[in-house]
């Protein structure tokens, strides 16, 4: 056999009581499954439900639905699929069975076993796929005890089998398996039990401590509830599964913080899971923890007073590595982080809010700005770089072939143009030169020979004037054009 079983593992579930116990013969069959209920769970994630039948008045049954197919006389459990089958769940309560899965007597001092159901055994496969590897396993809950008796962890009411550790993902096909299965003596003689509880009140009467008072409330002598009132108004409500802290919820009451209210939850192991926070300005913020760790936070502006509607942070150790907002106008912005330092943020203009379409910026270590491009709504590309934040070159590009030029590159130092270098459609280039921001000289080549001339230079004075131009014509001729104001006319 190449599929291993691994142990059950047992879950008390609901606990449930008969008084009569279970009938001398204890070797049940098919028959006596009737009104059993079954869950066929598929690896594409659909259920079936089916109820468990009586195939003739003595030995068999069993139940049929679209892709499942199961029978048992009793000797074996045969289950047949169309589907790739992850997982089968068996409710015997219906039935007034249970599984009994522990294979001591009744008489062994040492043995787990519950008065009248004699031995059984757990779960187990009786035919195997030599080709499949991989494991299975059984977990059976709703712990069943005989009146008077306390529960003995060998009889209850549900199996629930995982097939998805297999090789294949589950079962496809046909598998035979069997688990020991007892009837009760009278039909219907499972009830649930109610827990015996207890409740422990403590006020602190001389105010030695932050909180007023709190009660504990143990079903079974197990701690399952804690609520508590502290000095300050906050009201604290805890919640144990088996002695061990599952959630924990706090209102503040007196508005003595900038919350409402949170609530966190916990694994079995202790671990926090998840918080949620409502905040007084009507922001939640729900954050999920995978062993103790933060992976990730989202912030809703339920209350709509922010220019945001909802924005997620991701964590990786506990350090955020990406934000991801969508603010009001339908704008959403992805920022990413490398150590906690803001390495890149997108936009992109959802409605058509901006006059672009979306924009990328990039940042160094020291969180300096390194570069945006930003794609306009008119087909323009506008992609800048920064050298110590300050901007050094910008190259703007005509995507769309909407103007007349292609493309030019602008130039700064100090953050102040010193020069434009653009190409035009029709091949003509042109260079522009500036002092302080302001153009002294325009330097234009025919590249394409559109123009009767080959290049030109034109010179401009510290006031932008036009002073002078020299023109290079195609036959080789060359004009020098000299512009005057007013006074030197004079």
């Amino acid at each position: 056999m190449v599929t291993i079983i691994n142990d059950p593992i047992t879950l008390d579930g609901v606990r449930y009581q008969t008084t009569d116990g279970i009938r001398e013969d204890t070797s049940s069959r098919g028959v006596d499954l009737a009104g059993a209920l079954i869950v066929a769970t598929y690896g594409d994630g659909t259920t079936e439900n089916l109820t468990w039948t009586a195939f003739d008045p003595y030995t068999f049954g069993g139940a049929t639905g679209t892709d499942i197919a199961m029978s048992f006389g009793f000797a074996e459990h045969i289950l047949t699929t169309t589907k790739l089958l992850t997982s089968l769940e068996v409710n015997l309560k219906p039935a007034s069975s249970v599984f009994d899965i522990t294979t001591t007597m009744e008489d062994d001092p040492d043995g787990i076993n519950t008065p009248t159901s004699k031995n059984g055994f757990p779960f187990e496969i009786l035919s195997d796929d030599e080709t499949e590897t991989g494991s299975v396993t059984a977990t059976y809950s709703n712990i069943v005890s005989l009146t008077g008796h306390p529960a003995e962890g060998d009889l209850f009411t549900t199996i629930l089998i995982d097939f998805s550790s297999l090789s294949a993902g589950g079962v496809l096909g046909e598998i035979r398996w069997n688990s020991d299965i007892d009837t009760l003596e009278t039909a219907g003689d499972l009830v649930p039990v109610s827990p015996l509880v207890t409740t422990n009140t403590v006020v602190d009467t001389n105010e030695d401590f932050s909180w007023a008072t709190y009660t504990d409330r143990f079903e079974d002598n197990v701690h399952v509830l804690r609520e508590l009132t502290y000095d300050n108004g906050r009201l604290l409500e805890v919640t144990f599964e088996g002695g061990i802290k599952t959630q924990a919820s706090i209102t503040d009451a007196q508005d003595a913080y900038n919350w409402e209210s949170y609530v966190d939850t916990f694994d079995l192991t202790g671990s926090r899971v998840s918080r949620g926070v409502t905040y007084d300005d009507g922001r939640q913020v729900d954050t999920t923890y995978v062993d103790g760790s933060k992976t990730s936070q989202v912030t809703t502006d339920l209350a709509d007073v922010f220019s945001w509607a909802t924005y997620t942070d991701s964590f990786e150790d506990n350090v955020r590595v990406l934000r991801e907002l969508t603010y009001d106008n339908g704008r959403l912005l992805e920022v990413t982080f490398q150590d906690g330092i803001k390495t890149q943020e997108s936009a992109t203009d959802t409605q058509g809010a901006y006059n672009w379409e979306s924009y990328v910026d990039t940042f160094d270590l020291t969180g300096s700005r390194v570069s945006r491009g930003v794609t306009y709504d008119d087909g323009r590309q506008v992609d800048t770089t920064y050298v110590d934040g300050s901007k050094t070159s910008q190259v703007t590009t005509d995507l769309a072939d909407v103007f007349s030029w292609a493309t030019y590159t602008d130039s700064f130092e100090d953050n102040v143009r010193v020069l434009r270098e653009l190409t035009y459609d029709n091949g003509r280039l042109l260079e522009v030169t500036f002092e302080d921001g302001i153009k002294t000289q325009e330097l234009a080549t025919d590249a394409q020979d559109a123009y009767n001339w080959e290049s030109y230079v034109d010179t401009f004075d510290l006031d932008g004037d036009h002073v002078l131009r020299e023109i290079t014509y195609d036959d080789g001729s060359e004009v020098i054009i000299s512009y005057l104001d007013d006074l030197s006319l004079a």
